[in-house]
């Protein structure tokens, strides 16, 4: 054996994969945060027509962990200046990705973090959203029906110190939801079984009310089970129509929503996550018009009983609806081709089909 001739050979090899880690590592460390300070913020200026900036972009090619720090968003026409408003913002993003991905061929996320995102909106003297322009363009994006639904993984997600000022001009009123604390064990429609180091809560305050809400995990069950409960107080649905960042084709006079409701997180060994809905809901002294102010639809209540919603798989059940006194008005004035023709009118327009695209399966 030509001892020389292996040991040449060999540190070959050596310098071939050395040479491959430290272009690795320097693609890596350097070459992805420089390219996306570089390329991230106009690309997104470009799309929310609104100038975004960030303070530094940080990635580690052998941990797969991503950091992005003091994004920036600001408001749509605003001067480029110091003191400009911020439409969304955060202190500090990072998501932990897996090499997972690669044999999913699609996004396995271990872990997200938000530290401290705000939001500001708007409403305007005329009723129109400060991200009026951003709705608007995604309504009017045409359906794609052969359209697969998205695959992807997110686990171990966390909101910490969040904050959203909403300003309503037209009733001079100031609102704040601060202090906001939410963690969910994952968002998945993929069958991967992922480490889960969190338990499901909520936490904010919503002007001067406190709400925290903590779940429960089952930490060694198989699926990793844990689920959160939401009780709903009766809510004066009457006092947010006026909030619809779409219009509503009717009046909504007085409406009261209560309910009690279980969210469930499953995560099953060689099977796909599941997140699960269950509780009951009610609506009482529901009372519907006519754009011009006309009876149209009066209920005493409405009693939905054992429902069941699995928003990943697309699933939904109810066992029941109860209700009481219902009372419809159906009307076709003098002149008018349709029943209820002035609702029709205020409906929206119905978003653009796709060119040449197949039908739409049976939902």
């Amino acid at each position: 054996m030509n001892l020389p001739l292996v040991r040449r050979r060999l540190m070959l090899v050596v310098a071939v994969l050395a040479a491959v880690v430290g272009i690795y590592a320097a693609a890596g460390f350097l070459g992805l945060p420089a390219l996306g300070r570089a390329q991230l913020p106009p690309l997104l200026s470009q799309a929310l027509e609104r100038k975004v900036s960030v303070d530094d972009i940080a990635f580690n090619p052998f941990t797969l962990e991503l950091a992005v720090t003091g994004l920036k968003i600001a408001e749509r026409g605003a001067p480029d200046t110091a003191a400009t408003p911020l439409a969304l913002g955060f202190s500090r993003f990072e998501a932990q990705l897996s090499w997972r991905s690669l044999l999913e061929r699609a996004p396995v996320v271990s872990a997200v973090r938000l530290l401290e995102p705000r939001v500001h909106l708007v409403r305007g003297k005329d009723g129109r959203y400060s991200v009026d322009d951003l709705i608007q363009r995604w309504l009017q994006r045409p359906p794609k029906p052969d359209e697969p639904p998205p695959r992807f993984s997110v686990s171990n997600i966390e909101i910490r110190g969040g904050r959203i000022d909403f300003d309503d001009q037209p009733l001079g009123r100031a609102h704040q939801v601060s202090a906001i604390d939410l963690a969910l064990p994952f968002v998945s429609s993929l069958p991967v079984h992922q480490r889960i180091d969190i338990e499901p809560r909520l936490g904010m305050n919503v002007n001067d009310t406190r709400i925290d809400l903590t779940g429960r995990s089952l930490p060694f069950s198989a699926s990793r089970e844990s689920s959160l409960d939401l009780v709903l107080a009766p809510l004066d649905l009457a006092a947010y129509a006026a909030y619809s960042p779409v219009p509503l084709p009717v009046r909504l006079v007085s409406g009261r929503l209560a309910g009690k409701l279980r969210i469930e997180f499953a995560q099953p060994i060689n099977a796909a996550a599941t997140v699960t809905v269950t509780g009951e809901a009610s609506l009482s002294s529901l009372d519907l018009r006519e754009p011009g102010g006309e009876p149209l639809l009066r209920l005493a209540d409405v009693r939905a009983k054992s429902l069941v919603l699995q928003p990943l798989a697309g699933r939904a059940e109810l066992a029941a609806i109860e209700i009481d006194e219902p009372h419809l008005t159906v009307q076709r004035r003098t002149g008018q081709q349709r029943f209820l023709q002035a609702v029709l009118d205020a409906l929206p327009a119905p978003r653009p089909l796709a060119v040449n695209a197949p039908a739409a399966a049976p939902a």
